[in-house]
Parts: C-alpha cells; structure tokens; sequence
C-alpha cells in the first residue's frame, strides 16, 4: 500500500516532468495476463530521450486493466493511461503485431488526424526490431564492415571494464 499510495504518485511526477523536458517521446505497450486479478493488463512502456543520463531509456508508465479488448477498448485504455502526457509529443507507439492492434493504430491514427495532432511514425509494430533490421541492411548496402567495427568496440568495451568507465565519464561531460 506504501508503495502504491505513498511512493508512486512521487515516482510518476517525477517521470512526467522528464517526458515534458524532451520534444518527441514513444510508447510501447503490451498485453499480458495480470496473475493475481486474472485480468488482461496493458503495460506502457516510455522511450526517450533522458538528458540527465545523456541517452535513450525506457520507463515504465503506466497500466491499464482490460477485460476482453477489441480495437476500441485497447484505445480508450490507451488514451486513458497517457492522459498525464502531452499528445502532440509522441512520435511512435509500439505493440506486438496481432490483428486487434492493428486495427487500434488505425483508429488511433484517424482520431489523431481528427484532432489534428501530428502523424505518428509507422515503423511496423515494433519499431526495436524494424530499426535493428534496416540498419543491417544500410551497414550490408554501404559495402563497409560495419558489422566487424561494432563487434570489435563492443569487445573491447567488454573486455576492458576500465574503457567503458573512461568512455561513460567521458562522455558526459
């Protein structure tokens, strides 16, 4: 109960301050069965940009409690779990690839249109692994070894605890 009465409402303060600092933020969520109330459950995942750590972090947001959800459901929860935020600043949402989904990001994008808020990015439902795979191609395209020179950074970033300090401290300041 501490924690759910006394310490969240501090926590998510604190997380929405840091979304309001950034110009373009995502969401993903997810659905999965809650264990304990045997409900479906959407988990709201935050990607941004975290100036005070200098890179991109995910952040936990925000749950919503479905029954069984269609396409309107899954919107009305949607928007209802990020009400906090400001909607002119997401830029992108991801979700697995099922069939309700894609029906909720259509709906979602011509209720955006109609509020005359910004285009989404449509990356596909998972902006992670379509990104990770349009970056091989362009490092396979460039005809360089791209590959090669990212395994070998990342070897010596992980072999040598020192560099990845000496990196890190580096690169904050």
């Amino acid at each position: 109960m501490l924690a759910m009465f006394g310490l969240y409402p501090y926590f998510l303060e604190l997380l929405i301050d840091i979304i309001r600092t950034v110009k373009n933020y995502t969401v993903s969520f997810d659905e999965s069965l809650n264990q304990i109330n045997q409900k479906k459950q959407m988990d709201m995942i935050v990607r941004l940009w975290d100036h005070e750590v200098n890179k991109v972090t995910d952040k936990y947001f925000n749950s919503e409690f479905l029954g069984h959800a269609t396409a309107t459901d899954l919107l009305i929860h949607f928007k209802s779990g990020l009400a906090l935020l400001n909607q002119n600043d997401l830029a992108q949402v991801s979700m697995d690839g099922l069939n309700v989904n894609w029906k909720f990001y259509r709906d979602l994008f011509q209720e955006r249109r109609g509020e005359e808020l910004p285009d989404l990015l449509n990356i596909g439902s998972c902006g992670l692994h379509i990104v990770h795979g349009s970056f091989q191609q362009g490092a396979r395209e460039s005809g360089r070894e791209i590959a090669n020179i990212l395994r070998s950074l990342w070897q010596i970033f992980h072999d040598v605890p020192a560099r990845k300090e000496r990196f890190n401290s580096d690169y904050r300041h």
